[in-house]
């Protein structure tokens, strides 16, 4: 066993521990790997709030999937935010539900409410959030948006797009909204 001395009061605890076992500071970021150089150093030691973060568009839970799908066409992007009363985010509405929850089990679009068939509950970003740990949350939960949110209202919303933009160095460019 390898043991590591805790920067705050040098006693050895064992190595990966998350708290001293004496002083009982927070160690978890002691045993996060370091960013040395180039990409590394760019998506663990960026922000997401360093992203061309998209301006998120929302909808409400009784919405038709009709109009949903309506304005995701009229604004090219792949997912809306439902929003609660309080224009807090309670949902997220995708492509991926498109295909998933709704071709090929409702007929009318009209009479589905997309609150039936929304993810709920979404995964969310902060903006003080690393870009590593933004691409953890889509590789892990096989998400391509995670809204950003600040006290649970949301200020934007983040694709992988908005990502491989910033690593290439392309997010300065005025490109289609894409989400």
């Amino acid at each position: 066993m390898t043991e590591t001395e805790c920067p705050f009061c040098g006693y050895l605890n064992l190595s990966g521990t998350d708290t001293c076992e004496q002083c009982h500071q927070d160690l978890h970021h002691e045993s996060l790997p370091k960013p040395t150089e180039g990409l590394q150093r760019q998506i663990m030691g960026e922000m997401v709030k360093r992203l061309k973060i998209d301006q998120p568009l929302g909808i409400i839970p009784n919405a038709t999937v009709e109009e949903a799908v309506r304005q995701m066409q009229d604004h090219h992007i792949g997912c809306l935010l439902v929003l609660d009363a309080a224009q807090k985010v309670m949902g997220i509405f995708t492509e991926r539900d498109i295909l998933r929850r709704v071709v090929g089990k409702y007929a009318d679009l009209k009479k589905v409410r997309v609150r039936e068939v929304m993810t709920v509950n979404p995964v969310v970003l902060k903006e003080e959030d690393s870009i590593a740990f933004a691409l953890n949350k889509m590789a892990v939960g096989g998400f391509r948006h995670i809204p950003v949110v600040v006290k649970g209202f949301p200020i934007g919303i983040i694709s992988i797009r908005n990502v491989l933009r910033y690593l290439c160095g392309t997010d300065k460019k005025k490109e289609k909204k894409d989400h």
